[in-house]
């Protein structure tokens, strides 16, 4: 029974809005591993 399922759309976007940018290297080590590999989309 999961308790807490995250929205992964809704977590991304407020990443992205939050930090600005993907993740660095350090930063995805700490995270599981079936994350894609760019999350933010690239911005103009």
């Amino acid at each position: 029974m999961d308790l807490f399922r995250p929205d992964p759309a809704l977590w991304r976007r407020h990443l992205c809005d939050v930090l600005g940018r993907d993740l660095t290297g350090d930063e995805r080590r700490s995270m599981p591993s079936e994350l894609p590999e760019r999350i933010c989309p690239a911005r103009s």
